[in-house]
C-alpha cells in the first residue's frame, strides 16, 4: 500500500484536540533495519480501532518532549514531517509500504523516528490517541544483528532492566535501605549529642561496605536518618549543620584476639586527626549545609529522624563512606539536646576507631566547638545507628548470544536509536565467543572491534537513569552491522 501525505502542519494537526495517555492502540510496528535497495521497501503496521483516523510522523530525533501534558516521543526537530496517513479499516491492520531513496548515502546508519497519532471520528471530543514510538536504521550492510526489543524477556535479554518493557527496552529504578546495626555490637545506654550540639561539634564516621550491605555497583546515597534514643524528639534548631561525605579505603576490623580480648587490627580505623582522614577521602561532596530543625512530626514511625540532604551521593558501592559533621554553635542556646543511638563493636578497647568526635557542652569539652577550627577528636569504636536510603540508577540488559552467520566475522560500529530523559546515558558492551554457549568468550568491551573473528556476539546494555530526576532511559533499536 502507498502513502499518502497529511495536509495539515504537524503543529495544526496536533492543535486538533487535546491528547489522552497512551493506551495498548494504536500501535506502531516498523522494521527496524531495511536494507537500502531499490527492491526492498521499509514496511510499516499499524494496529487501531476501526475507522479512526491515522497519522504516522516521523523526526530524525527521539525527542522525547512535552506537549499538552503528555509526552511526544519525537524531537520535533526542523526534520519532523507527516509520513503517512489514512483510515484504519475495519479489520483494525494497515500494513504500509514505502520505497527507501537509496541516492540518499547519509540515509545508511541513522536512526529514524516514528509515531503515529490516531484520532476517532465518533468521539464528540475528536481526542488524539499517541502510539509507541519505534525507529529505523536503514543499512547498506547485507548482514547485521539488529535487536527491536518488542519484549526484551522473549527475546531472551536478562538482567535487571524494566521487566514490564514493551517496544523498547527501558531501564529502571530500585531503591533499598539498610540500617547500620549488627547482632554483634552492643548498644551504648545512653543517649549520644554529637554530632547536633547547640554547643558546635566535629564528627566524623566510618562505615564500612559491609555495614551499607554494599551491592558492589553504584548506587545514589539519597537519604541519611539518625535514629531517636528512647524514641521521643523535641523541637529544636540548629544554626548550622553541614555534612561532607566521601569515598575512603578506611575499614576499620573489629575482629578479636582470643587470646588477649583486645582487637586484633587496632589502627585499621580513622586517625584522630581530622584532616589526615580527609585526605584519605576522595569524592567529597558537601551534601548538606546551613540550619537544621526537627519537630516532634519528624520522627518516623521506625524511630529514624532524617537528616535533609539538599543533593545526593554517588556511592561506588565498593569503598567505605566517610561522614564529617561540622556542627556550628547556637548564637542563642535554648538548652535542646538531641540525643541519638549509638553501638558499641569493642567492649575492651577504644580501638579501632569508627568514629573521631569533638563535641562541645560536655564534661570533656564544657565550652563551645569550632567545628573549622578543632584540628583532632576523640576516637572511638562507636557506630551511630543510622538508616542509609540508596537509590539504584543503573540497571543491565545482557542478550544471548547471538550468530553472525559468518566463519570470521570484521563487526561495524553498532548504531542504536535510543530515548534519553533528561540527563540519563546508555553504554553499551559487546564480547564475542565461539558458538552459543560462549564458549572462548572475550571480555566486553566497549570496543567492538575486540570481538572480531569470533562467530557469536553477546550485547550487554547498561542504562543509567538520570540522578536527580530519576527518569529512565530507552533502547529501541540496536543494529550491529557485519562485514
Amino acid at each position: 500500500m502507498s502513502s499518502t501525505r497529511l495536509a495539515l502542519p504537524i503543529a495544526a494537526t496536533l492543535a486538533l484536540a487535546p491528547l489522552t495517555a497512551q493506551s495498548p492502540l494504536p500501535h506502531l510496528l516498523v522494521d527496524p533495519s531495511p536494507l537500502l535497495r531499490p527492491s526492498n521497501p521499509l514496511v510499516m503496521q499499524i494496529d487501531g480501532r476501526p475507522g479512526t483516523r491515522y497519522a504516522i510522523l516521523a523526526d530524525v530525533s527521539s525527542g522525547p518532549v512535552q506537549l499538552l501534558g503528555e509526552e511526544i516521543r519525537l524531537g520535533f526537530t526542523p526534520a519532523l514531517a507527516p509520513f503517512a496517513s489514512g483510515i484504519v479499516p475495519s479489520f483494525g491492520r494497515t500494513l504500509l509500504t514505502f520505497p527507501l531513496p537509496t541516492n540518499v548515502p547519509a540515509l545508511a546508519g541513522t536512526p529514524v523516528y516514528f509515531q503515529a497519532v490516531t484520532i476517532d471520528p465518533n468521539q464528540p471530543s475528536g481526542t488524539l490517541q499517541l502510539s509507541n514510538g519505534e525507529s529505523t536504521v536503514p543499512r547498506t550492510d547485507v548482514l547485521a544483528i539488529v535487536e527491536r526489543f518488542d519484549v526484551p524477556g522473549l527475546e531472551g535479554f536478562q538482567g535487571t532492566y524494566d521487566p514490564a518493557s514493551r517496544d523498547a527496552l527501558r531501564g529502571t529504578v530500585g531503591r533499598r535501605t539498610v540500617r547500620t546495626t549488627d547482632p554483634e555490637f552492643l548498644p551504648f545506654n545512653a543517649p549520644i549529642t554529637g554530632p547536633l550540639s547547640e554547643a558546635g561539634a566535629r564528627v566524623q564516621n566510618v562505615f564500612r561496605p559491609v555495614d551499607l550491605e554494599a551491592t558492589g555497583s553504584p548506587e545514589l546515597l539519597t537519604a541519611i536518618r539518625w535514629r531517636a534514643y528512647g524514641g521521643t524528639l523535641q523541637a529544636g534548631q540548629f544554626d548550622r549543620v553541614d555534612l561532607e561525605i566521601g569515598h575512603t579505603t578506611v575499614t576499620p576490623d573489629f575482629s578479636i584476639d582470643p587470646f588477649s580480648a583486645l582487637p586484633r587490627f587496632p589502627n585499621s580505623g580513622l586517625d584522630t586527626a581530622y584532616a589526615l582522614n580527609l585526605n584519605g577521602a576522595r569524592d567529597r561532596l558537601m551534601v548538606r549545609s546551613g540550619a537544621y530543625a526537627v519537630q516532634p512530626s519528624d520522627l518516623r514511625s521506625d524511630g529514624y529522624v532524617d537528616y535533609q540532604l539538599a543533593r545526593p551521593y554517588p556511592y561506588n558501592g565498593v569503598d567505605s563512606l566517610l561522614l564529617d559533621f561540622r556542627t556550628g554553635a547556637n548564637a542563642q542556646p535554648s538548652g535542646f539536646g538531641v540525643g541519638q543511638v549509638l553501638q558499641i563493636t569493642v567492649t575492651s578497647s577504644a580501638n579501632p576507631f569508627a568514629r573521631v568526635a569533638t563535641v562541645g557542652g560536655t564534661p570533656s569539652n564544657p565550652g563551645t566547638v569550632d567545628p573549622d577550627q578543632v584540628q583532632t577528636g576523640r576516637g572511638d569504636n562507636g557506630v551511630m545507628d543510622y538508616q542509609f536510603e540508596f537509590t539504584r540508577i543503573e540497571s543491565v540488559a545482557v542478550s544471548p548470544f547471538r550468530a553472525a552467520n559468518l566463519s570470521s566475522p570484521d563487526y561495524q560500529q553498532p548504531i542504536a536509536a535510543t530515548v534519553l530523559r533528561g540527563q540519563s546515558l546508555v553504554r553499551f558492551e559487546f564480547r564475542g565467543a565461539d558458538d552459543a554457549a560462549g564458549t572462548n568468550a572475550t571480555a566486553f568491551s566497549s570496543n567492538i572491534d575486540l570481538a572480531d573473528g569470533k562467530p557469536f556476539l553477546q550485547t550487554r546494555i547498561v542504562l543509567i537513569a538520570d540522578p536527580v530526576t530519576l527518569e529512565v532511559p530507552e533502547v529501541d533499536t540496536l543494529v550491529v552491522p557485519i562485514r
